[in-house]
């Protein structure tokens, strides 16, 4: 909601890497079976071939299995619950190809602690090990390891960690505190690596129907190049409008060195047909003569 997707949610190098902007995107989406899910996607971005994407979910009691055929990759995907009882453990593994270029097995475990004394402790861990398309052993780069944590006090206290470790050193920490105020939430963090802290909050008026969220970044690395008001701070404003039962518009303002602006409208037709506009006007742009992106989206829901 606060970013509108300008930013890689994959990168590890976050609020740096933006991600590429959908000009069209189709999607299908269906539920033929209880336990089962199907779709399909085809994305064109601003710039660069079409993608297309298609995954299958399925669910067979406790075992559920996610399969997915891209224009770029392949995966299959198994979960399972380890243990039911008051820690409960869930654990998947997954294997990627993306032909010609790497190979990729990734497992992972989810641990939720019982309640203890009104405190609840969530971890999650993944291991990833990949290999090059021309090598014929595993092993390079090294085996990766995501990890993160976080304790939830009386529901409304949060404090979180999350890094990862290439076995020979930590990377991407970052320390995040949260409190929850009914539906508003408000929160501060650091980055170890981009040495940005961060704050910010959500604010809901169900009143009137919208959410806003804000949140100010600030690099305190020494040097950092200016961005607003000739300091190296980012802030970024984002929200919800619930226009109507069936409209809502979503939009970003982001002021760094100069502003971005984003605005998404959606729209349902009816029960099945989604339709959706967004408008990018990024000032950052202006000099290589693209500022302004105009995407549109259309889904069908069986």
């Amino acid at each position: 909601m606060l970013y509108q997707g300008k930013y890689d949610e994959n990168s590890d190098k976050a609020h740096e890497k933006t991600a590429a902007f959908k000009k069209y995107n189709l999607a299908f989406k269906a539920a033929p079976a209880k336990g089962q899910s199907v779709s399909h996607s085809w994305v064109q971005e601003e710039s660069g071939n079409p993608k297309t994407k298609t995954a299958f979910n399925f669910k067979h009691d406790d075992l559920s299995v996610e399969t997915v055929r891209a224009n770029d990759k392949a995966s299959i995907k198994v979960a399972y619950p380890l243990s039911s009882d008051d820690w409960k453990v869930d654990g998947d593994a997954s294997y990627e190809l993306k032909a010609g270029k790497e190979k990729k097995i990734t497992g992972a475990v989810h641990i939720n602690s019982p309640d203890m004394s009104g405190a609840l402790l969530a971890v999650n861990v993944t291991a990833e090990q990949k290999q090059k398309w021309a090598d014929k052993k595993w092993g390079e780069p090294a085996l990766n390891i995501d990890f993160d944590a976080a304790v939830t006090y009386e529901k409304d206290w949060h404090a979180g960690v999350a890094g990862s470790h290439d076995t020979k050193n930590v990377s991407g920490l970052e320390f995040v505190v949260a409190k929850d105020d009914g539906k508003d939430k408000y929160w501060a963090g650091y980055n170890v690596d981009s040495k940005q802290a961060k704050t910010g909050c959500k604010q809901v008026n169900a009143q009137y129907g919208f959410t806003h969220v804000y949140e100010a970044r600030y690099n305190t690395k020494e040097g950092a190049a200016a961005q607003a008001w000739g300091q190296p701070l980012t802030v970024t404003a984002g929200g919800k409008y619930v226009l109507s039962d069936k409209t809502t518009c979503n939009y970003m303002f982001e002021q760094s060195a100069k502003p971005h602006a984003i605005f998404k409208w959606v729209h349902k037709l009816d029960k099945n047909w989604q339709v959706a506009m967004t408008q990018s006007f990024n000032h950052n742009n202006v000099e290589g003569g693209n500022p302004y992106s105009l995407g549109f989206d259309c889904t069908y829901q069986l």
